[in-house]
């Protein structure tokens, strides 16, 4: 038998992910964040303590689950395009927070498809607001340059405090290379709009892997 607590620390450190490619601008130190979204849902849904047995098939349905995502992001590293986009937009359309990244990224660059814009931003919004990092900075990127948005800088530096609260450099280099563009009253507003994202997911502690800017009244 296995208690709720122990077995949901447990599933959580379980099997890295690869790193995502087409970051915008890319960065060395980006690697996405680990989505157990599906086996969390069955977890929290299941009657505990669990048998030995449930466990190990909960572990063999996930395993296999990050499997099938990692056979799909190999085959984009090697370039083809046309099954990677297959298989990642099944996984997207379930609400998988890495395939909806990957699904930003081809339709941002062109990767097998004509490049859209807007639809690279509908995805990177998918992503980003389950906390995706990459997606996060992407999206920021998208609303600095007015790709696929208009350009809001309001926006796009909240998307960038978010992914610099999660540790990632390239974004907050971003986010700082645009406060230069901005009023001291821009970037009040858009501290607010990231402060009150962090608030409202429960002070997730994936925001406090580097210290936050002060906080905003």
């Amino acid at each position: 038998m296995l208690n709720r607590n122990a077995f949901i620390v447990f599933i959580v450190g379980l099997v890295p992910l690869s790193p995502a490619p087409g970051v915008e601008p890319r960065s060395e130190d980006n690697a996405p964040a680990k989505d157990q979204q599906r086996l969390l849902k069955d977890i929290v849904s299941a009657p505990f303590p669990l048998p030995i047995t449930r466990v190990m098939d909960l572990l063999e349905q996930q395993i296999k689950y990050i499997a099938d995502r990692e056979r799909l992001i190999i085959a984009f590293n090697r370039g083809d395009y046309e099954n990677a986009l297959q298989g990642l937009q099944r996984l997207a359309d379930r609400g998988d927070g890495v395939a909806e990244l990957y699904m930003g990224v081809i339709y941002g660059h062109g990767h097998g498809v004509t490049k859209n814009h807007p639809m690279a931003v509908a995805w990177y919004r998918k992503a980003a607001k389950q906390d995706v990092v990459q997606a996060q900075n992407n999206l920021g990127v998208h609303y600095t340059n007015g790709q696929g948005v208009p350009k809001d800088y309001i926006q796009a530096y909240k998307w960038f405090y978010l992914a610099a609260a999660q540790g990632n450099s390239q974004a907050s280099r971003n986010r700082d290379t645009l406060a230069r563009r901005m009023s001291t009253g821009q970037i009040g507003e858009a501290r607010k709009l990231a402060v009150n994202w962090i608030e409202q997911h429960g002070n997730d502690p994936r925001y406090h892997t580097q210290p936050l800017q002060e906080k905003v009244e």
